[in-house]
């Protein structure tokens, strides 16, 4: 004796007689043989095929015992998700007999195969999950991402499914950027900053460019970087210099750039260094004697101006201590690269001084003074040790 069987949601069929493995071809030949193929079929038939080896009785069959129990199965479908890297996700899913949905029943969620929580369906069979966290889930786009199950209950079967997940990245953004204003001369400055999405920090460097020179800062865990740079050969002269930021994105972040500006400003004075010669007038015949710049003054410099040399000094004015301003005893040139001074002094006195002032300017304003002191002795004897008795004369030079 052998059966097949066939099952159908209505009762006039059709009916489809099969075996254990699902075709024509098989047979159930032992008690307790499986029908689970026929799950969710309201109607099931049978027939049987009987045999015998004697010809003289005819095989019947008495009865057929189907176990089975009442349940329904049930169909779960999932909505797509998408958030950003690090954000958060709305889930959903919907949970029917196939027909109707079912309310009250609990939902399992996971995202990439990692449990994010449960929800119970409500009068529509949907079960939603609010801002579920995407930590530790990389940008990129995930086909099954989107996990739900129902583990069944009561008639009721279980059911699962899966959806894509989509995870975007996002954009950081550059703060306490340097914009630093340096003396003219520094050798280095630091070029820092700090770059990050909210709390999300990062990964690889900052590319930062000053005067075409590109240097490559490591992002630090807390979302600082930085990098040294060589300055000491900029000048006020092309200032201010232009600085970029360039962050060029990984897996979870875009890219980003930003800029700022590197200023150097010179307010260091020039120096002038006197040659140490010391010259006194003599004869006292009231003749002129002609003082050059060079003739007291050994060299003028500056570190951020290099234009400025011995041809950069001036004589800004001179005075005496005898004299007045309209004896005639000082006449500046208008170059002011030179002066003559009167070869005279009072006849009553302790010699004659004139105080030269000698000024250089770099090309920013900063200036900056010196004085060296020509003497006119009242005698070559006792008389020859001159004092300086305080301004009395001051004639000033007419260059800037």
């Amino acid at each position: 004796m052998k059966f097949q069987v066939a099952g159908s949601n209505s009762a006039s069929g059709p009916f489809n007689f099969v075996g254990p493995d699902g075709t024509a071809a098989t047979f159930f030949t032992i008690s307790g043989a499986s029908l689970a193929q026929f799950n969710g079929l309201r109607y099931l038939k049978y027939q049987a095929f009987l045999t015998t080896s004697s010809g003289s009785s005819t095989p019947t069959l008495n009865d057929v015992t189907v176990c089975y129990s009442n349940t329904v199965p049930t169909t779960l479908t999932t909505n797509s998700a998408s958030g950003s890297y690090g954000g958060t996700v709305n889930l959903s899913a919907t949970l029917t007999d196939g027909v109707s949905p079912l309310s009250g029943k609990t939902i399992d969620f996971s995202l990439n195969g990692n449990s994010s929580g449960s929800a119970v369906t409500d009068g529509s069979g949907v079960a939603s999950l609010s801002n579920v966290s995407l930590a530790g889930i990389s940008a990129g786009n995930y086909p099954g991402g989107v996990g739900a199950s129902f583990a069944g209950d009561a008639p009721y079967l279980s059911s699962s499914a899966t959806n894509s997940l989509t995870v975007g990245q996002v954009s950081p953004a550059f703060s306490n950027l340097s914009s630093p204003t340096i003396e003219c001369s520094t050798p280095n400055t630091t070029l820092s900053g700090t770059i990050m999405f909210g709390g999300l920090i990062p990964s690889g460097s900052v590319a930062i460019t000053l005067n075409g020179v590109t240097q490559n800062a490591a992002i630090q865990s807390d979302g600082s970087f930085g990098s040294s740079f060589a300055i000491g050969s900029l000048t006020p002269a092309n200032s201010p210099f232009s600085i970029s930021y360039y962050y060029p994105g990984d897996v979870n972040f875009g890219s980003a750039s930003d800029s700022g500006t590197l200023t150097i400003v010179d307010t260091s004075v020039p120096t002038i260094t006197l040659n140490g010669t010391v010259i006194s007038l003599w004869p006292v015949n009231k003749s002129y004697r002609t003082i050059n710049v060079a003739d007291l003054v050994a060299s003028a410099s500056d570190a951020c101006d290099l234009s400025v040399n011995l041809n950069s000094v001036v004589i800004s004015k001179v005075t005496s201590d005898e004299g007045t301003s309209t004896s005639g005893d000082i006449i500046i040139a208008a170059n002011c690269k030179s002066v003559q001074l009167r070869q005279d002094r009072d006849g009553n006195g302790d010699g004659r001084v004139y105080t030269i002032t000698f000024r250089v300017s770099d090309s920013w304003g900063n200036s900056t003074t010196i004085t060296a002191k020509v003497t006119v002795p009242h005698d070559q004897g006792s008389g020859s040790n001159v004092v300086d008795s305080g301004v009395a004369d001051t004639i000033n030079g007419s260059c800037p």
